[in-house]
């Protein structure tokens, strides 16, 4: 896919000045925020710097394992188009070869965002799905992906690499192609996503709109794929969902909802897989992926096993 520059951060340093056409004196630089799969997927995919200076940047260097569920052209045209209609952060530069996205910084005042930030009760939460429905107006992404085949692209994947799978898993994967196969039936539109909904991919301030940021999951897929993705992330009670649901869509609607509700349920698991398979190939042995993977895998269990689940697919 690429030859990543993420382990030498003195050549992602290098690299990223050259890009950016930052002149001499080159400006120093530090480390972004430091990698942990648990308990959220934070700076995982890849390592950052920040570079100070007249107009500071951030870099980012893909790790491999971003081949393992990402699309590098789709994550390209995802965070350009982002920064170009003020969603995310402005990109100012992208190295194909070495996996590397040079961006603006988002400098004082600005932080990542917390499950209470966008939570019930949280003061970002609606001002989030705004700019998620801002990227569904775009144009279309390279890749199209929706969770069903993503569950697939995994199965294959995990099956291939042998690696480690609990006892439950036939069961698991069974019930997320029901989840496919009802929405296929019932029909959906694509448009263009962000589709990972966890609290860190987005950044606040107090007296500015969210930014959305890591768009390693960008792809074509039913806007209410995205929205699902959030919900799962930031919600445990369906009466929350359902206010928000509401608020995204203008309106209530039961068949719709339950979409949402499955939806949120197959994301679950394609994380789960996610972190099955990094933890098996990844070369970084600190980052506890399989630790996110079982607790991804706790709760498709819980939510499959529930008697809403049969419920959500007779909606269909």
């Amino acid at each position: 896919m690429f030859t990543s520059v993420a382990q030498d951060k003195e050549k992602l340093a290098e690299r990223a000045r050259r890009l950016a056409q930052i002149s001499d004196p080159p400006p120093a630089w530090r480390d972004g925020c430091a990698a942990h799969a648990s308990p959220s997927w934070r700076g995982v995919d890849a390592a950052g710097i920040l570079l100070d200076g007249t107009h500071p940047v951030f870099a980012k260097a893909y790790h491999g394992e971003i081949a393992l569920y990402g699309h590098w052209p789709s994550i390209v045209a995802a965070a350009r188009h982002a920064g170009e209609i003020g969603v995310g952060p402005r990109i100012l530069a992208a190295d194909i070869e070495h996996g590397l996205l040079v961006m603006e910084a988002l400098g004082e005042g600005w932080r990542a965002a917390t499950l209470a930030d966008v939570a019930p009760g949280g003061k970002h939460g609606a001002a989030v799905l705004k700019r998620r429905k801002a990227l569904h107006a775009g144009p279309k992404l390279p890749r199209t992906l929706t969770v069903g085949d993503h569950i697939e692209e995994l199965h294959e994947a995990l099956a291939h690499a042998e690696a480690y799978r609990p006892a439950d898993f036939p069961e698991l994967i069974g019930k997320a192609r029901n989840i496919a196969a009802a929405i296929r039936a019932a029909g959906h539109d694509l448009v263009p996503a962000h589709g990972d909904g966890n609290a860190s991919n987005v950044m606040i301030h107090e007296d500015l709109p969210p930014r959305l940021v890591d768009y390693d999951l960008a792809a074509n897929r039913d806007p209410y794929e995205d929205l699902a993705s959030h919900l799962v992330e930031a919600f445990w009670f369906t009466t929350d969902m359902a206010e928000m649901f509401e608020e995204f869509h203008s309106r209530a609607d039961e068949k719709l909802f339950a979409r949402v509700r499955l939806y949120g349920v197959a994301d679950d698991l394609r994380w789960a897989m996610i972190g099955l398979l990094t933890s098996h190939l990844s070369p970084r042995r600190s980052v506890e992926y399989l630790k996110f993977a079982e607790w991804r895998l706790l709760r498709a269990r819980l939510a499959m096993r529930h008697p809403d689940f049969e419920i959500c697919l007779g909606r269909l």
